[in-house]
């Protein structure tokens, strides 16, 4: 999980760069150049996470040959490179409203930790503690819990899937409509 908190840093180091020293303001001088920023961004957080998923890849792919056991099929990878590249979407557009919403980057960072790697896990425990099957359901299908939960080692399934998939694309078209209000 920590080489996924790294990918969803590394695709979060340009923004954080260019609203914590304000150079974003040459970006966001036309209506048009705040539509190219918001996308280039998104474009270069899925370069990223197609870098981590591949590292990923071949690190298991070293790990088998090792003799550690374990189903190294076509599907399984390709799930793997999907999953990474929708988490670090996700987390991506969510600390870009973040920026947005003028946080800073410390602050920004420390939610990413903590929605990485605490909120699953907190999630989990309200899972196991409870018999109620429909807040079991509920709590799969929401992407803080699914993303970091199954990223490596499991697929979604189709209904979490559309759920993320729905997210991201909700949070890009928020992303956008906040960056052309937004004001120094």
């Amino acid at each position: 999980m920590l080489g996924m908190l790294m990918a969803v840093i590394h695709a979060n180091r340009v923004i954080s760069r260019d609203f914590s020293h304000n150079t974003v303001s040459l970006f966001y001088n036309q209506q048009k150049n705040r539509m190219i920023y918001v996308l280039s961004n998104f474009l270069y957080a899925i370069s990223v996470s197609i870098i981590y998923a591949l590292n990923g890849i071949v690190l298991l792919v070293i790990v088998s040959k090792l003799g550690i056991p374990g189903d190294l099929g076509l599907d399984f990878i390709v799930a793997i490179v999907v999953n990474t590249i929708l988490l670090v979407l996700f987390y991506f557009l969510l600390s870009y409203i973040f920026y947005l919403y003028k946080l800073k980057s410390g602050l920004v960072f420390g939610i990413l930790v903590a929605l990485l790697l605490f909120v699953p896990n907190i999630l989990n425990t309200m899972m196991m503690n409870t018999s109620n099957d429909l807040f079991i359901k509920a709590i799969e299908l929401l992407p803080f819990y699914s993303l970091p939960v199954f990223v490596a080692s499991n697929t979604m399934s189709i209904s979490q899937y559309l759920v993320l998939i729905t997210t991201i694309i909700l949070l890009y078209f928020f992303t956008l409509k906040k960056s052309k209000q937004y004001s120094f």
